[in-house]
């Protein structure tokens, strides 16, 4: 390896002294001012070193806003026939800024059917939804304390589905029944909803033209949530957490 005068021969280092100054990179933690991941920047010095840090730094504790949580996965982890890819990178715990889920002017969904399907591989994979930031001083004590309430209720639920192991649940999912588990946005004044995509030819007694209005609780209950052991846990909510169902084709 060629030293450029005033550049450290890095490459030139032991093997195991790299990946002790690796892992070391990898520990910076990301917060609220520093999001996803802030040590893979490393990554783009040249492919050695991409090839020799990136499996050490994707294994990082990351932290993420909600809205960029849909690109995170695309980016890292895309899903391929059904399948999270390089699922063993993935992060032992992932934790979400909820509050930050608008993009473009839009409220974002994200899908958390990946995070079920890594959790089945590891069963010490953990995912945490919390505010990036307090908005007491913003919003007031009390309105602050209901949005924090807000948020831990519907945490709650959506921890319950990434942990649920129903067996039928967990057939449907594999079986690719189940193609996508959309949540709107947690922890705010408006009703968040759970979007179950129903792969078209898997079940026949969901509606597929009435779009999602048409979808109400209790033709979703009697229709397939009770198969798969989620009729009640909505019910644990008590500021409302709607589950909504489709029939939609497979892409």
């Amino acid at each position: 390896m060629t030293n450029v005068k005033g550049q450290f021969p890095f490459l030139c280092l032991p093997a195991e002294l790299r990946n002790h100054i690796y892992e070391f990179a990898a520990s910076t933690r990301a917060n609220a001012q520093n999001r996803i991941l802030p040590c893979l920047s490393l990554t783009q010095v040249n492919r050695r070193i991409r090839a020799e840090y990136r499996p050490i730094c994707m294994k990082v504790d990351t932290t993420i806003d909600w809205k960029d949580f849909p690109n995170y996965l695309e980016t890292f982890h895309p899903t391929v026939d059904g399948k999270v890819t390089n699922v063993e990178l993935f992060p032992a715990s992932i934790t979400i800024f909820a509050d930050q889920y608008r993009k473009d002017s839009r409220d974002i969904e994200i899908d958390i059917l990946p995070l079920f399907k890594v959790g089945l591989e590891d069963e010490n994979f953990s995912c945490a939804f919390v505010d990036s930031v307090d908005t007491a001083p913003v919003r007031g004590d009390n309105e602050a304390e209901q949005l924090k309430d807000m948020l831990q209720a519907d945490s709650d639920v959506v921890k319950t589905l990434i942990n649920h192991r129903d067996p039928e649940w967990i057939a449907a999912v594999d079986t690719g029944t189940v193609l996508k588990l959309l949540i709107s946005p947690i922890g705010t004044t408006e009703e968040p909803y759970a979007r179950f995509h129903i792969r078209h030819d898997a079940v026949t007694y969901l509606p597929e033209d009435l779009g999602w209005k048409g979808c109400a609780f209790e033709n979703i209950e009697i229709s397939y949530l009770k198969t798969v052991g989620l009729d009640t846990i909505w019910m644990s909510n008590e500021y409302d957490f709607i589950p909504q169902a489709r029939r939609v084709k497979a892409i």
